[in-house]
This record gives C-alpha cells, sequence and structure tokens, in this order.
C-alpha cells in the first residue's frame, strides 16, 4: 500500500467520468492483507451504498472548505463580512495585492466566486 488511508477519509474512484463531488465517498473500514489485496468499505454520498473498493482504485478528495481555504493561502486573499447598513450583510473577498474580487451573501459563496473570477 502507498497511499495511507483512514477511517473517515473523503474518497472517490479514480476512474469515474463524475465530478469527484458525485462520486465521492466516505471510508468506515480498511481491510484485508498482502495476499487477497487490501480493500476499504465506503459509503458512497449520492447513492448511500455501501461497496468494498480495492485501495488502488481510489483517491482522496478534499473536503470543499479545505480548497476554499488553500486558495485563499495560495492566492494571499482574505474574507471580509461587510454591514453597510442593519438590513444588508454580505461577505467579499480581497486580494492583499488590491481589491475586491468577489462579493456574495454567504462566506462560502463569495469564496467560490472569487476562484472562478480569478480562474477566468
Amino acid at each position: 500500500m502507498t497511499q495511507q488511508f483512514k477511517f473517515g477519509d473523503r474518497v472517490r474512484i479514480k476512474d469515474e467520468p463524475l465530478t469527484p463531488w458525485e462520486n465521492a465517498g466516505i471510508i468506515f473500514a480498511i481491510y484485508g492483507d498482502e495476499k487477497r489485496g487490501y480493500y476499504a468499505a465506503v459509503c458512497f454520498q449520492e447513492s448511500g451504498d455501501f461497496q468494498d473498493v480495492p485501495l488502488d482504485e481510489i483517491e482522496r478528495v478534499p473536503h470543499p472548505d479545505t480548497a476554499r481555504l488553500d486558495w485563499l493561502i495560495e492566492n494571499q486573499a482574505y474574507v471580509v463580512h461587510e454591514l453597510p447598513d442593519e438590513d444588508c450583510a454580505y461577505f467579499s473577498v480581497s486580494l492583499n495585492a488590491g481589491g475586491q474580487i468577489a462579493a456574495n451573501s454567504t462566506a462560502r459563496q463569495a469564496i467560490d466566486n472569487a476562484m472562478r473570477e480569478k480562474a477566468a
């Protein structure tokens, strides 16, 4: 086994054509031996089905919030919660280099919009 998996890891089947989020699952158990191979018992989010999958056929999937935080760090960006008046509040993402690049009603939406705008 080259990659180490553990209980609770988010994983996907490597060769599935769906996006990582659509075929992601959670590892509930790892079992096996060198003779028969190692397997993970995975519960897939979309279907709720459990499947025994060989470890060499799965890969880790980062949690979406982890991907957002990594993007903020890599781009030296920060999230600001703005309250222009009592009835309105929103979040914006700004770069240390200057300039707001996205705004939305939730921090997650603002970061996702900033990621899309920066990639374009």
